[in-house]
């Protein structure tokens, strides 16, 4: 009897060292690249990102941009131009260019990647395809007095180079603000985790 126990033990202790085994092979090989996923099932989990290289603009002087996990910059140059690299498990960014008023919006999470499947392997440890950075980066006349200029970022930095506006309202949620210059009227920042950095105010 007690030799039949422990052959049952043993036999148990071997299939959960197997099971141990196989994931961390498993594992390695998809952060290696070696474990090969069909092509159909790789773009299901992991989508192309939405990309747009720098692309002139028509003249704006009124700013607004809503953005969930991504990096913004703004900088100097000397025209209007937007350039993006965005996660592609989202809906298409939108922006446009209306009555002297620049609009971004970073597209919400598409409904078949909103599961705890598509989150766990889209993860940056298991995926070697379509990983960051994800950015926003808008270029504007560095003398451009802007009427108006509103950011929010849920979570990402923000890097804003040198800037003019009569009012602008800059909310970073969870991530770093780094604000070179300012001159206007009325600058407002919120943030709830990170860091500011802040250069000369005017």
């Amino acid at each position: 009897m007690k030799r039949n126990i422990l052959l049952s033990l043993i036999v148990g202790a071997a299939a959960i060292f197997g099971i141990i085994c196989s994931a961390i092979i498993l594992i390695q090989g998809i952060r290696m690249g070696t474990f090969k996923v069909p092509s159909a099932a790789r773009e299901e989990r992991y989508p192309n990102a939405w990309e747009l290289e720098k692309t002139k603009l028509e003249e704006f002087s009124d700013i607004s941009i809503s953005l969930s996990y991504c990096n913004l910059s703004v900088l100097p140059a000397d025209g209007y131009y937007l350039e993006y690299r965005m996660d592609g498990t989202c809906e298409e960014p939108q922006y446009n260019v209306s009555d002297g008023s620049f609009c971004f919006q970073e597209g919400h999470t598409q409904t078949k990647y909103r599961s705890g499947f598509h989150l766990f392997f889209n993860s940056g440890s298991f995926s070697p395809y379509n990983q960051g950075p994800y950015y926003v980066k808008l270029y504007v006349p560095q003398t451009q007095y802007f009427n108006l200029l509103s950011i929010s970022d849920d979570s990402g930095d923000i890097e804003i180079d040198s800037l003019q506006a009569k009012n602008a309202e800059i909310k970073a949620d969870y991530g770093n603000l780094n604000l070179d210059s300012f001159s206007g009227e009325e600058l407002t920042i919120s943030t709830n985790s990170g860091n500011i950095e802040l250069g000369t105010i005017t």
